[in-house]
């Protein structure tokens, strides 16, 4: 499906690179502007101290080259979580990063080690952030996007590499629009459990009743409970429920 809202992701947070691509040279050149006051500093003291000038520069020199590799160190370290925990990062269409929209990534709990990738289309609230940490507690890496049609197209790319689409369908220009895609994203995609979210309904509902578009419905403001309920009760395994009496403490 062809986005009708260009994508644009948040430049501070969109996913990892993995080692080897763009994203190592920017580390390389952080490396060095971190590197030119600790060089600095480190000459000044050491020539300040009497070390002949000589000295001060190889030793001023080696500082330089350790905040270097510490920096790219703790970068590739970065870059590479999502492969430590067996999650491949999305491929998403460059073309689209110059248009508005947003794509944030909220990662796992760190307490867990085997994620689950979710897709959260969502505004850009602090309701929908709101949901997105609790995903993260329950053990989910949270793909917030506010392009409903790059989210879906996103998942139907790789279905594999997804556990569960939550959408809150204020996010869509309009309903019948938010209807139509679900639609035709749950017969391409009949097995790919759908949680919706929206202020439009009296009360959550956990029937049936939407199937063809959604597996439940929670109405706006979610809370946590409800949350927890609603994914347990559409069969999502989240790390967090292999844990004992995980509900408990989430409600």
């Amino acid at each position: 499906m062809k986005s009708r809202h260009a994508l644009k992701m948040d430049q501070d947070l969109l996913p990892a690179l993995k080692p080897g691509s763009a994203g190592l040279p920017g580390l390389g050149v952080t490396g060095v502007l971190a590197s030119i006051p600790a060089g600095i500093i480190s000459f000044i003291g050491l020539a300040t101290g009497g070390v002949p000038f000589g000295q001060a520069l190889v030793i001023t020199i080696g500082v330089q080259l350790l905040v270097i590799l510490f920096v790219l160190a703790f970068g590739y370290w970065q870059v590479s979580s999502n492969d430590r925990m067996g999650l491949p990062i999305p491929e998403l269409d460059q073309e689209n990063l110059e248009e508005s929209g947003l794509w944030r990534v909220y990662p796992s709990d760190a307490a867990f080690e085997n994620a689950v990738r979710v897709g959260l289309i969502a505004p850009n609230t602090g309701q929908s952030r709101s949901i997105a940490n609790v995903l993260a507690e329950l053990g989910g890496e949270v793909h917030h996007c506010t392009d409903a049609d790059a989210m879906l197209a996103c998942v139907k790319a790789q279905p594999g590499d997804w556990t569960l689409v939550l959408f809150d369908l204020e996010a869509a220009p309009d309903l019948d629009t938010a209807v139509d895609d679900l639609i035709d994203f749950r017969n391409d995609l009949p097995g790919m459990p759908v949680l919706l979210v929206t202020n439009t309904v009296a009360r959550n509902d956990f029937s049936s009743h939407r199937k063809s578009i959604g597996d439940a419905t929670l109405r706006k403001p979610v809370f946590r409970k409800q949350l927890v309920e609603a994914i347990d009760i559409i069969g999502v395994e989240f790390p967090y429920f292999a844990m004992a009496s995980p509900k408990k403490s989430l409600s």
